[in-house]
């Protein structure tokens, strides 16, 4: 995916990689390969086509080709994305000492040495994927070192919803309104909390009728 605000040329193989980042989801991750392959074709070192098929290639448990790629997306330099990739395939293959090493880089050269910011950053990466056991194990990782963070809170919560596990997604909803400063959020995880009460009475009634 190519970076919000970065500068590129509208090339063919800008295009191909756009439309790869589109189709690279579990259900179409086979077309979004092919889509990456094209781009490679016309522009051999397009970074951003590595790093979608390092990406498609976790997706489909294939980490020696995910490892390649996200090693060519490093080149000449690494990036958030390619690191956070790097993370999860090192993870993955039990080379767990190197994606320490590479976390504690992405603290340093990413996220103004805050240790929360980086692992609340890993913690969505597994999201993405839909590993969440990974990524709840890295969201509450990010909380044991600041918990007065109502963002972080709140990237739990979402975490839970995605698994339907509304109670505890409910329960850090609202510490996010108990800790937030910022009236806009406050007011947003208000909101949500109503929206989401309000389903839950709505599915214990449904399953009472269905009883």
């Amino acid at each position: 995916m190519i970076a919000r605000g970065e500068t590129f040329r509208h090339t063919k193989a800008t295009c191909l990689v756009a439309y790869g980042d589109y189709l690279n989801e579990p259900e179409t991750v086979d077309k979004a390969v092919q889509y990456f392959r094209k781009a490679l074709l016309h522009e051999p070192d397009n970074v951003h086509a590595h790093a979608g098929l390092a990406s498609a290639f976790i997706t489909k448990g294939l980490f020696t080709e995910a490892l390649h790629h996200c090693l060519k997306a490093a080149l000449p330099k690494p990036t958030l994305r390619s690191d956070l990739l790097l993370i999860v395939i090192f993870e993955f293959v039990g080379q767990e000492h190197k994606a320490k090493e590479i976390l504690s880089r992405i603290t340093t050269l990413f996220c103004d040495n805050d240790p929360p910011s980086a692992l609340s950053r890993l913690a969505y990466t597994y999201f993405v994927f839909g590993f969440y056991d990974k990524a709840e194990f890295y969201s509450k990782q990010a909380l044991r070192l600041a918990p007065e963070r109502p963002k972080l809170h709140g990237n739990l919560a979402w975490l839970y919803v995605a698994q339907n596990r509304y109670k505890e997604a409910i329960e850090e909803m609202e510490i996010v309104r108990q800790l937030a400063t910022d009236k806009s959020l406050r007011e947003y995880a208000e909101k949500w909390l109503r929206r989401s009460k309000k389903l839950m009475v709505a599915k214990a009634k449904v399953a009472s009728i269905k009883l």
